[in-house]
């Protein structure tokens, strides 16, 4: 950022900045977990883990989202940042009979590890415990359970980035701008 400052580059950040003047486009992270937690207490949850990736904005948003309409129990683990690392930790603290009634991965690349973990522990999904992930990759919708999860809206986060960025070159005031997203059930949830 300070390289393209220095050289008077025109930018946007995409994912939230919180650096002074730096204009940046996102999802609506905060927004989108506060959905889904409207349609998570419709189903009487008593308690859900958060397995986190890094200790962003865009997870603390996340975290923040479910926090404010959060009544229930709630586990959140940071540092997540892998299929592996998401695996390791599931195999670790699942056991049958010991599970949240649901869990958002951060991530929707990362329920791999998590479905494998509930597979060898024999917690089904969603019979037992319910998986929604965040960012409707392809893929999600061929995972066994097919994957419910957070769907960022692509193209409106590329318009915004394209037309910011053209802003900018023609020496137009912009601001940053946060896209709203979707919950996509499928089976997992």
């Amino acid at each position: 950022i300070q390289y393209l400052k220095k050289n008077n580059m025109p930018f946007i950040v995409f994912g939230e900045s919180q650096t002074p003047g730096v204009v940046y486009v996102s999802n609506n992270n905060f927004q989108a977990t506060y959905d889904m937690m409207k349609v998570v207490l419709e189903k009487n949850f008593k308690d859900m883990w958060l397995l986190m990736g890094g200790e962003s904005y865009v997870n603390k948003d996340r975290e923040r989202g479910v926090r404010t309409f959060y009544s229930m129990d709630l586990k959140v683990v940071y540092g997540l940042t892998t299929i592996e690392s998401v695996y390791s930790f599931a195999v670790n603290d699942l056991s049958f009979g010991n599970y949240p009634d649901i869990i958002f991965v951060s991530g929707d690349e990362k329920v791999q590890g998590l479905i494998r973990a509930c597979y060898e522990k024999g917690i089904a999904i969603p019979d037992n415990i319910s998986v929604v992930g965040f960012d409707n990759i392809p893929i999600s919708q061929y995972y066994t359970p097919a994957l419910s999860t957070i769907s960022p809206n692509y193209v409106k986060l590329a318009q915004e980035m394209i037309e910011g960025v053209l802003a900018i070159i023609k020496g137009e005031s912009v601001t940053s701008v946060e896209v709203s997203t979707k919950l996509v059930r499928r089976q997992s949830f």
